[in-house]
Formats: C-alpha cells, sequence, structure tokens
C-alpha cells in the first residue's frame, strides 16, 4: 500500500507539474504568422516565419511564449516541420495560437528540442492517396509523416487536434517524461495489400515515465494506442488515464485494437487507469483491447489496472502472461480471453446481451483549459437527448459555452448556449462525420445513437485589459436601406427612431470601424410580438448565415443576441461568434418578418458583457440618412 501511495504521488506530481511550471513567470511572448515580413523580429508587429521560429533564434529563451498567428502553414512538399526550440529544467516555452486563432499545419511535425509545449495546433497532411500497392510500413507513394513525433524528452503534447496523417502521435524510448494530454486524433492511416496501416499513436519508452491522459483516439485505419515494442527496445512505465478510444479500424474495414499494450519486449509497470473503450454491441466483429500482446507477446509485469470502462460487442479485454498488482472497479461488458474472471473478482463482467440500460455519463475536465471538457455518453436506451452534469468542468454561470460532437468537430455546435449552472440535455442523434481527407476504402459511420463522444468548450476570449475591450453601439437608422426597408418613428427608440421592413426582402446594411481583431458578439434591440419570430438573415461583410431569432415575442423591446441555427427547437442556445479584423466592416441584415422593428446594434469583444442600457428620447426627430436606396 505504501509503494502504491509513492506511486500516486509520483503521477500526481507529474500530472500537475506542469501547471506548475508555467505559472507565470518573467518571459516574453513572440510571434509567427503564415506570410512572414521582412527583416522580422518575431514581433506582433513583425512576426517571424514558421521555419525562423522552430530552429530556435537567438532571442527565444525558457519560459518564452511563441503564438502562432491563425492561418495554414505548409511544410515542404506537405512534409515535415523540424522543431529545435529548447527550454531548460523547470521551464517550458511554449508553442501555440494567439488567442482563438485556428493554425492549421499541413504536413507533420517533429520535435527535437526539450522542455517544450505543443498546445491547441491542428495537424494534418493534405495528400489525397490513401490507398498504395505496395505492401508494409513504409510504401513509397504513401508519404504522409505522422502528425507529431517527439525525439526529445520532457515535451507535452497538449489539446491538439491531428487527423490524416500516416500515425497520429509517435514517442520513441529516449523520449523520456513526455506527456500526451487532451489530444485529439482521428482518420490516420493508409491501406496496403497486405493490411491497413496507421494507428492513433504508437510509443515506446526506456527510462522515467510516459503519460497519455484524457486523448480523444478513434477511427483510424488499424490501431488507436499502439503501445508495442520488439525485444531491442524498451516498454516501461506507460500512464494511461482517462483516454476515450473507440472504433479504430473502422477505416481499414474492421474493427482492430482501441488499445494494445505489449510486444515481444516485457511492458514493465504499466498504469491503465478510468479509460473508456467503445465498440457497438450489436454483434461479434473483433474488436478488442489487448495487454501483453496475445497471442505472440512477452507480457507484462506490475499491472495496475483499475477502473476502466470497456465495451465491445466482441473482446471487451484480452490479458495475456502479466503479473497483477492491481486489478479492480474494472467494468467489461464482452467476452474476455486469456485470464479468468473468477481470478479478479472485484470487477463487473458483462456479456452483450446484458447490456446495461439509462444512461453512462462520463465527463473529463481539462486540466489546461477552464471550461473544456471531454463527455462520453453510453446512451443504453438509445433516447433521442441525455442529459449531462457540466459543474465539474470549470464553466461558470453566465459563461458562453459550445458542445461539438468530437465526429464531426467541422460542423455546427450540437448545442451551444450561456451556462446557467443546470445539466443540459445532449442530443444524441448526430449522423454527420467529419470525412476523411483522400479516397478511403471503406466508408465512415457514426455510432450508433448508443455511444457519442463530444467536446465542451467555454466559447468565450481570452482575458483582456480594461483598454482592449470594446463596446460600439450603433443607431439602426444610420445603416443604407434597401428593398423595403425604411425608417420610422418610434418614440421607444434611441433617438426616437426605428427601421421596419414592408416585406420579407428588406435590407439594411451599418457600416463600422474596429480598433483592433478580436471575437465579437452582436446584439439586436428589437420588437416583434410573435412568437416564434425569425428576425434576420446576418452576415459579416459577405455572404448570409442562418436565420437569427428572437427567444420571445412582445410588444416591449428587448435586447436579443445575434444567433443562429433558425429552425432548431435549440435556437435560444446558439449566439453567433464573430472573428472580425481591424478596420472597417459592414454588417448585413435581411428582414425575415414585416412585423419587426430594430432599434440599436451593440457590438462588443468582451463575450460576457450585456448592452448598456439606452435612453429613449420622444421628442427626438426621425432623420433618415440620405444614403436610402429606393
Amino acid at each position: 500500500m505504501k509503494r502504491y501511495q509513492r506511486e500516486i504521488r509520483l503521477f500526481t506530481s507529474l500530472l500537475f507539474g506542469s501547471l506548475v511550471s508555467l505559472s507565470p513567470l518573467p518571459a516574453t511572448d513572440f510571434f509567427v504568422a503564415p506570410v512572414a515580413v521582412e527583416d522580422a523580429d518575431g514581433s506582433f508587429a513583425n512576426p517571424w516565419s514558421i521555419e525562423t521560429a522552430l530552429k530556435h533564434p537567438q532571442a527565444l529563451n525558457p519560459g518564452d511564449t511563441l503564438y502562432l498567428r491563425g492561418g495554414l502553414y505548409s511544410a515542404p512538399d506537405r512534409l515535415l516541420f523540424r522543431s529545435r526550440v529548447q527550454g531548460a529544467d523547470g521551464k517550458f516555452i511554449t508553442i501555440r495560437p494567439w488567442r482563438r486563432e485556428r493554425v492549421r499545419i499541413d504536413g507533420g511535425l517533429e520535435v527535437l528540442g526539450a522542455w517544450a509545449v505543443y498546445q491547441e495546433l491542428e495537424i494534418f497532411n493534405s495528400r489525397t492517396l490513401r490507398i498504395t500497392a505496395q505492401p508494409g510500413p513504409f510504401p513509397s507513394d504513401i508519404v504522409q509523416p505522422a502528425g507529431i513525433t517527439v525525439y526529445a524528452p520532457n515535451v507535452k503534447v497538449v489539446n491538439n487536434i491531428i487527423h490524416d496523417t500516416s500515425t497520429g502521435l509517435a514517442s520513441w524510448k529516449d523520449a523520456s517524461d513526455n506527456e500526451f494530454y487532451g489530444n485529439i486524433v482521428y482518420n490516420n492511416g493508409w491501406m496496403g495489400p497486405d493490411r491497413p496501416h496507421g494507428h492513433g499513436a504508437y510509443m515506446q519508452n526506456k527510462d522515467g515515465h510516459k503519460l497519455l491522459i484524457d486523448n480523444v483516439v478513434f477511427n483510424q485505419f488499424e490501431l488507436g494506442l499502439q503501445i508495442y515494442g520488439t525485444s531491442n527496445t524498451f516498454l516501461n512505465n506507460f500512464y494511461l488515464e482517462g483516454n476515450i478510444l473507440f472504433n479504430n479500424g473502422s477505416l481499414g474495414g474492421a474493427y482492430s485494437r482501441n488499445l494494445l499494450l505489449g510486444g515481444t519486449i516485457r511492458a514493465a509497470s504499466p498504469v491503465v487507469r478510468d479509460n473508456i473503450t467503445y465498440f457497438p454491441t450489436n454483434r461479434d466483429h473483433g474488436g478488442e483491447n489487448n495487454i501483453g500482446y496475445y497471442a505472440f507477446g512477452a507480457g507484462c509485469s506490475d499491472l495496475r489496472l483499475e477502473n476502466n470502462y470497456f465495451i465491445s460487442g466482441s473482446i471487451a479485454l484480452t490479458l495475456f502472461d502479466c503479473t497483477v498488482s492491481s486489478f479492480r472497479g474494472n467494468t467489461l461488458l464482452g467476452s474476455t480471453r486469456a485470464f479468468s474472471s473468477s481470478t479478479y473478482p472485484s470487477n463487473t463482467y458483462l456479456r452483450p446481451a446484458d447490456r446495461p440500460s439509462g444512461a453512462r455519463v462520463f465527463v473529463r475536465p481539462n486540466r489546461w483549459e477552464r471550461g473544456r471538457a471531454h463527455v462520453a455518453v453510453f446512451n443504453w436506451d438509445r433516447a433521442d437527448r441525455v442529459s449531462v452534469d457540466l459543474s465539474g468542468t470549470g464553466l461558470e454561470k453566465g459563461d458562453l459555452f459550445e458542445i461539438r460532437d468530437i465526429q464531426a468537430l467541422d460542423g455546427r455546435p450540437v448545442l451551444a448556449g450561456i451556462y446557467d449552472g443546470q445539466k443540459v440535455s445532449i442530443p444524441m442523434t448526430s449522423t454527420a462525420v467529419t470525412a476523411p481527407i483522400g479516397t478511403v476504402p471503406n466508408p465512415l459511420q457514426h455510432t450508433d445513437r448508443e455511444f457519442g463522444v463530444f467536446l465542451v468548450r467555454k466559447s468565450g476570449a481570452a482575458t483582456r485589459t480594461e483598454s482592449e475591450t470594446l463596446g460600439l453601439r450603433l443607431e439602426a437608422e444610420t445603416a443604407s436601406l434597401s428593398q423595403g426597408s425604411y425608417p420610422v418613428s418610434e418614440p421607444a427608440a434611441t433617438g426616437g427612431c426605428a427601421i421596419g421592413a414592408m416585406n420579407t426582402s428588406a435590407l439594411a446594411a451599418i457600416r463600422f470601424e474596429l480598433p483592433l481583431e478580436d471575437e465579437y458578439a452582436v446584439w439586436l434591440r428589437v420588437r416583434a410580438p410573435e412568437f416564434p419570430t425569425p428576425s434576420f438573415a446576418a452576415s459579416f461583410d459577405d455572404g448570409w448565415t442562418d436565420l437569427s431569432t428572437i427567444p420571445s415575442g412582445t410588444m416591449q423591446w428587448q435586447w436579443v443576441r445575434l444567433n443562429g441555427e433558425g429552425e432548431s427547437p435549440d435556437t435560444r442556445l446558439y449566439p453567433r461568434i464573430s472573428q472580425l479584423t481591424a478596420g472597417q466592416h459592414t454588417l448585413n441584415l435581411k428582414f425575415e418578418s414585416t412585423d419587426l422593428m430594430l432599434d440599436s446594434i451593440y457590438i462588443s469583444n468582451d463575450l460576457y458583457s450585456v448592452p448598456p442600457e439606452l435612453v429613449s428620447d420622444s421628442g427626438a426627430m426621425c432623420v433618415t440618412p440620405e444614403s436610402i436606396e429606393q
């Protein structure tokens, strides 16, 4: 027991050491952009190229942060960027996007420098060839690199999205004390004539520990997590906690292994705790978890297998030639192989025919980002919706949040809104999936409503200083009006003037200028007596979004947040947040109801603020702009 407690303290220090070491220190921020400027010095105004930054320029010191501006970074020939960025003991250099900008790297990333954190990057490969006639692991025509390959010790890979590469994550035997946390890994690999190839992660380890925590790994061509090695390598001290692994092998045409831990060298002291794995329960299809590498492996020693939830219509767990320190608290639905359940009675063993009822929900809060979490839902009754408690995620009342289906990350949120502290109702009827890049032999399908995985995020922007907080109020009558929109005197409106519509083609275009690039929310002061009332189709600058609606009809003026999903029963839950550059913009509004009137617009980068109270002026004259178009 004392030994076990010492190990838990060790793992706790490893898990939370990243947060301690990244606490505020005297440091400098540097910047990278997809298109660098001449005489770049890494400043915000003169950013480096990514190639320059990853070569570790002299200006970059331990404790600094390297911010990547949003956009696409294409590696030469879509192959590799090599990073030599290196911090010092306890002083990590962090490479991450600026604010919430989306950074996409087309190609792989090789990490050669220690004491570095790679965070919130999207890494993929745009090459479309996914089928080859060449057998083996190194076909000459399939040249996608791995997403992130780590060769250095003391590296943390955190909250990245990695897809459509050869293998998502790789870390080899000498890269000790690596941590892979919160990553989402999918659609990796290719098809050969011999078999499918490519895994979510492929790893080995000699010294120190290797941590894989709270990653979501699904829909590879072959395996999910492959912790495997032959007799000339090492599989020591792997710690797996809170990973969600499902349907790996699906792109290869047959469910494979969500987890393989073992090889022809004995795996020493693995800890496998609180992980969640799933293959469909409706048939025997071959999907499994395999610890010890049955039937050809050397097994494992000093295994701790605790509180996992392994679900499969085939084999929930194969445990081969392992000495066990702890095997308890696990739920295994499916058959078992190479061990007897009576040997380890402190677990729940179920057959697919004995599937539970109700719902089992797992919420895994993110230790690096407040308000972020992975949610796995086992919807045993196949209900349309499941109630989920998000109170432990770090969300606070008043926070904006969104919930995305992991299997369709680029789609719209399945739920979004302002968090009120109550349970949320997540729909389980989604069928959309993120399509693989290129041609694959086996089309993807969304999991049955029996199982779903979701990403929860606080959808607000970073904390700003008072000088960076902007609130801009615009009067509707200053808009350019056309196609049936018109100004109207309205005593309860600010300035005594509003605009209305004679038909549902009426347009209003409101021009404004922003001093800085940021995320912005838009509020509209409207009056509409009907409920539900479609209010506007809306866009910034060009193109039209889906409808924005008001939450209730009333003859009183009210502020409503510009939202989306006008046809959805959850329309109130979709605030529209727009990334806008500094400079001139136009907000285009098209009336969808002739019963609607618009008074004022409020645009702010404080996504949690509400518009200030406006004072009406019933004595004011409604003056129409000269720019009205007849």
